[in-house]
């Protein structure tokens, strides 16, 4: 796990920015102009990444319980933060943000968090 504490030195990684509409899509273009690289596309291996150390923060929205039930324990196994858009632990709305740090985690929630209660939950069969 990575040491970063602050956005200006993250390495952000997300399955795919088209995936945030509205509100969510504001924030994250915020979040994603606040660090200076960007992946996309590992989905769960993104996670994996955060965990060994070459990734320091993963966003994503519209998750539902099988995609990140058994991710939770690899980033708090690793000492990563592990929690929604609003700095809690409800991922009911699908918005997960995993972070190699708490400072990092927060930096992330912050830009995050207005956009969480206008993001509809993910719908059975998405």
């Amino acid at each position: 796990m990575s040491n970063v504490r602050e956005l200006g030195e993250a390495r952000l990684a997300t399955t795919d920015p088209f995936l945030f509409d509205g509100d969510a899509a504001a924030a994250f273009k915020t979040l994603y102009g606040s660090v200076p690289i960007t992946r996309f596309g590992h989905d769960a291996y993104a996670y994996a990444r955060l965990a060994s150390g070459t990734i320091d923060l993963v966003v994503e929205c519209g998750l539902k319980p099988h995609d990140y039930h058994a991710l939770i324990p690899v980033v708090r196994g690793a000492t990563g933060v592990f929690g929604d858009w609003s700095g809690g632990t409800d991922f009911s709305a699908g918005q997960v943000i995993a972070a190699a740090t708490r400072e990092l985690y927060e930096a992330a929630v912050e830009i995050m968090r207005a956009a969480a209660s206008s993001v509809p939950p993910p719908k059975d069969g998405d």
